[in-house]
């Protein structure tokens, strides 16, 4: 009797204790929603036209703030030195996953690349780049990441504020819970990343009459990888960007703003040695020293390269793509 006694009394103990936390989470959810600048948002979405006031309050309610999403936005994988973040990606695991994925999805892999004149070792590194081949699920959820940076991170606030409208409206229109969709701390969703209003607009099924889902199904995934890349301007044929080094007597050896934006005719007077041969239609490219590297080596960097920094701004990321992508084709083709 005495034991059931002590049972029950624990018990009730536990049940107060998870009472007083719902009650916080309420109380925290219950007071940020009331700070200025989130009545303003929610007034001017409603405003807009995207959601009414009570739909909207109640799917905000739902998010929790999470500091720590702030904490690693402010250290970034991308502010590492080149040596450290590259040794994440170029490894001979990373290699040999990479390579099982092409196998895998060859055939999606060609269509893909038919479509949208991407290269398939391209939209494989973005994936083995931004979710270790869809092996990778992020322990935040979409919800409380974007909701957090909206409203505490004033830097991008503004950007922030966009992308969480965007989410909040692919959940009415995939008819998804809101605290379902795992995400990055930066609110970027399912296999290859993408932020909500890139999910909106490029987001590509493979199965037709059927919404695409970034989440589960790699073929989708892939097929909006080369989607997103020709909408900002792949160059068919063509690399990202080329490795190369300076002479002793480069006047760039201690220059120490990049990128620099130069003609392809002055490369060689400026030092850059171990010119490739670049497509007759490129005039002007931009050089890169990485963070980390050493003071002859350097990046020349085409197009393309651009092109990915639409995906992510980082230089360190978009190199790391077009190396991992060089290793995959030459383990394919080998």
């Amino acid at each position: 009797m005495k034991l059931l006694l002590r049972f029950i009394c624990s018990l009730l103990s536990c049940l107060t204790v998870l009472s007083a936390e719902a009650q916080l989470t309420s109380t925290r959810a219950s007071h940020w929603l009331q700070r200025p600048q989130v009545q303003r948002y929610i007034s001017a979405q409603v405003k807009q036209g995207n959601f009414n006031h009570h739909t909207l309050s109640l799917l905000l309610s739902q998010a929790i703030i999470r500091p720590e999403v702030i904490t690693k936005m402010t250290t970034p994988y991308e502010a590492q030195p080149w040596p450290l973040y590259r040794k994440h990606f170029i490894t001979p695991q990373h290699l040999r996953n990479g390579h099982q994925f092409m196998q895998d999805h060859r055939k999606i892999l060609a269509l893909t690349e038919k479509r949208y004149a991407v290269p398939a070792t391209t939209i494989v590194a973005v994936l083995g780049m931004e979710s270790n081949y869809g092996r990778y699920q992020s322990a935040f959820k979409a919800l409380d990441a974007l909701t957090t940076l909206a409203f505490y991170y004033p830097k991008r606030a503004q950007f922030f504020q966009y992308e969480l409208s965007e989410y909040l409206r692919l959940v009415q229109e995939h008819h998804w819970h809101p605290r379902t969709a795992g995400g990055s701390y930066a609110g970027a969703l399912g296999m290859p990343q993408f932020m909500p209003s890139n999910y909106r607009r490029y987001a590509v099924s493979s199965r037709t009459g059927h919404a695409p889902d970034l989440f589960h199904r790699a073929d989708d995934a892939i097929l909006s990888i080369g989607h997103y890349l020709q909408a900002f301007g792949w160059h068919a044929h063509e690399v990202s960007v080329y490795p190369s080094r300076l002479s002793n007597s480069s006047p760039l050896k201690h220059h120490h703003t990049w990128p620099m934006h130069v003609p392809v005719k002055n490369l060689r007077h400026l030092g850059v040695i171990h010119l490739p041969k670049m497509p007759s239609h490129t005039h002007t490219v931009d050089l890169w020293r990485l963070k980390g590297q050493a003071d002859q080596d350097i990046w020349i960097g085409l197009p393309n390269l651009n092109v990915m920094m639409h995906y992510n701004r980082s230089p360190l990321y978009a190199v790391c793509v077009a190396e991992l992508a060089h290793h995959l084709h030459r383990q394919t083709h080998r």
